[in-house]
């Protein structure tokens, strides 16, 4: 756990409170800790993105290091992104309509 890391059981307390068919998205991800989380618990898609290159290149590690130490088939979208104007730029493969959005 790293210094401001959010603490993996409360990323899985928000995550056991949002209602997702499968897909989470987390507009802050930061080091990645809400969309391991939700790989660990079983979502098939995850989404993130963070106005920080640097942060999201931590996030792309560590979701990649997860998955290939727990074998899983996951998909998953990280990108570089201002959040205050995310509504006009998010990618089409993030359905709003039934993507959990979970963020510290």
């Amino acid at each position: 756990m790293g210094v401001g890391m959010l603490p993996p059981k409360l990323a899985q307390i928000m995550l056991n409170l949002s209602d997702s068919n499968g897909s989470v998205y987390d507009p802050f991800c930061g080091l990645g800790t809400i969309l391991i989380e939700s790989a660990n618990m079983g979502y098939s898609e995850i989404f993130g993105s963070d106005i920080s290159r640097e942060m999201v290149n931590v996030t792309k590690k560590s979701i990649a290091d997860f998955v290939m130490k727990k074998d899983l088939k996951l998909g998953s979208l990280i990108f570089e992104a201002d959040a205050s104007k995310i509504a006009t730029r998010l990618p089409d493969a993030i359905d709003i309509r039934t993507t959990a959005i979970v963020t510290e």
